[in-house]
């Protein structure tokens, strides 16, 4: 596990990364920074796009990561996280991501 956070705002944090993935399948690649309003010490997670494919880091991490992911990958991973958050907002809270964009 990267890192492990039971306090993380995991509707906050779908929401960026929801806003993020829109504008990288519009081919607006930037960089994904999650800074949280629960905490003021900088991202907490960030995707860092470079040549070679995209870097991973979080000052909660457990380890140091150091090999480039593929967008494919990343997109990935990240949309089966939403499915899942998605998944667990509705059956807890009747919530759905896509009112929060």
């Amino acid at each position: 596990m990267f890192f492990n956070e039971q306090y993380i705002l995991l509707l906050e944090l779908g929401i960026a990364l929801k806003k993020w993935l829109q504008k990288i399948k519009l081919n607006d690649i930037e960089s994904f920074e999650y800074i949280t309003m629960d905490d003021d010490e900088g991202p907490l997670l960030e995707f860092i796009y470079t040549n070679n494919g995209w870097g991973i880091y979080s000052r909660w991490q457990e380890f140091e990561f150091q090999k480039s992911i593929p967008i494919e990958i990343l997109i990935e991973a990240i949309e089966y996280f939403l499915s899942d958050l998605q998944e667990q907002l509705l059956s807890a809270y009747n919530l759905r991501l896509t009112d929060y964009l």
